[in-house]
């Protein structure tokens, strides 16, 4: 009986898998072809710099944060002899307008960004954690990385370490502080430093060193391809249902997302943890959020029409669902037209049951669309500290000789019609929860016993469940 159970079960999981990856088909073919186009197109390196001059104006959202934008255009000229020195100018250029979301990427970024999109790298399996400052915000040095999180030596805390890769077997693990890569000290290193050092070929060795209770060992670990998982699911002792979503990036996340859910399906209420979750694309955002919303409206934006920058065009898409998933679009203009579209809606899997999201600092983008859209609409209760407030978007825009700017084009707005703020350029609000809890240990792992804001949801699920 229970192998016939076991069968069918694996049969309609792997029949909802199949049906979701065609629903998101059109989406990944999209990013797709962007990623083709940019292959597709070969020009001299100072056209390539030009290029992203051309399409920053064209299309960020507002043109007035580009002052004296002409002087910018031919001034590196002298200067480009190759690509990499376009792409080096040109995000000087864009480091001049202020946004610290807009950068050009080179070839090697761009395949950096469709192993995101794909949830798999080439590395250790390690995560770090971004370092910051007393208003819960990631510190940035003065070129505007990221900080890591570090102990008192100045070396980087390890956050997380996925399960079967390189550095879990290695014996590393969340809380050891990397002192060295190949030697080389890490000590005071920011970010994206560091994640260079340790990626690398699949098959080749890289050494690192860590410490543990003051004592220091060097691990050799071969680099190997690494399934970072975007859902982490399980069902507590009081048949609560726990879902850790790292990130909104990858084309599975949504896949991954439902069928965490409808093996949770029988669970009495549910927490979603999106702490240190990014954003990444709001289309999942969108669609996991109609997973808990009967009706309602999810999401509204506001973009940029590319075109002349003395005169921006805008137009405005609300998301919405009901019965299908629905969205309008109006152009911003004082003639507007408005357009109505529907498509299949994903099917409403919170049946009702009370709902806990936990947020915190590092809950940004589309981790802020999802949380708005429950919070906003009264289907879920909002625990943690308050989230990071980008209210802003960006759009990949395929340039040439592999090349990709990622520029701000869009704002979007919760259903109350809040926008969040620029992400902390010029204005930072953010997503303040319902009950604010403090974490009582710096480092720990989400979910674990040291984790003070699970307990709390689960201590407010719980007396809200008893209260029934």
């Amino acid at each position: 009986m229970s192998s016939d159970n076991d069968k069918t079960g694996h049969v309609g999981r792997e029949r909802t898998r199949a049906a979701f990856f065609l629903l998101f088909s059109g989406i990944a073919l999209v990013i797709v072809i962007g990623l083709i186009l940019a292959f597709s197109t070969s020009v001299s390196s100072v056209e390539l710099y030009h290029r992203a001059w051309e399409q920053t104006s064209r299309q960020c959202f507002d043109p007035a944060t580009l002052p004296n934008w002409q002087s910018w255009e031919h001034k590196f000229n002298h200067l480009i002899k190759n690509d990499a020195d376009a792409v080096k100018y040109a995000n000087e250029m864009l480091a001049a307008n202020g946004d610290k979301f807009t950068h050009l990427h080179s070839r090697e970024e761009v395949k950096a960004l469709e192993e995101r999109f794909e949830s798999n790298y080439a590395g250790v399996g390690i995560a770090f954690e971004a370092q910051l400052d007393n208003d819960n915000k990631p510190v940035l040095d003065k070129l505007g990385k990221p900080l890591l999180a570090e102990n008192a030596d100045g070396y980087p805390i390890v956050q997380e370490i996925f399960a079967n890769s390189p550095a879990s077997t290695g014996g590393i693990k969340a809380g050891d502080a990397i002192t060295a890569v190949d030697g080389q000290s890490t000590q005071d290193m920011d970010g994206e430093s560091i994640v260079k050092l340790i990626l690398g070929p699949v098959g080749k060795p890289v050494a690192l060193t860590y410490t543990r209770n003051g004592i220091s060992t060097t691990v050799q670990l071969i680099r190997a391809h690494v399934h970072r998982p975007s859902v982490v699911s399980k069902l507590l002792d009081n048949e609560i249902g726990y879902i850790r979503l790292t990130d909104f990036m990858a084309r599975s996340a949504t896949v991954e997302f439902v069928l965490a859910m409808e093996d949770l399906k029988n669970a009495k209420a549910l927490i979603i943890d999106l702490r240190n979750n990014p954003g990444g694309d709001m289309t999942n955002a969108i669609f996991m959020a109609s997973l808990f919303i009967e009706k309602g409206t999810i999401v509204s934006i506001k973009t940029r029409i590319p075109g002349d920058a003395q005169n921006p065009e805008y137009e405005e898409i609300t998301y919405g669902v009901d019965n299908k998933l629905l969205y309008s679009r109006q152009t911003a203009t004082d003639n507007p037209s408005i357009t109505l579209s529907e498509s299949e809606r994903l099917p409403y899997l919170a049946n009702k049951r009370p709902v806990v999201i936990l947020v915190n600092g590092h809950s940004a983008s589309a981790s802020e669309i999802f949380t708005g859209a429950l919070n906003d609409n009264d289907v879920a209760t909002v625990i943690g500290t308050k989230t990071f407030g980008k209210g802003i978007g960006q759009h990949l825009v395929p340039l040439a000789n592999g090349t990709i700017l990622r520029i701000t084009a869009f704002r979007y707005y919760t259903p109350n019609g809040t926008w969040l703020g620029d992400g902390c350029n010029t204005e930072c609000h953010g997503i303040d929860p319902d009950i604010v809890v403090e974490p009582e240990h710096k480092f720990f792992k989400p979910g674990s016993s040291q984790d003070n804001q699970l307990k709390a949801a689960e201590t407010f699920l719980l007396e809200k469940l008893n209260s029934k």
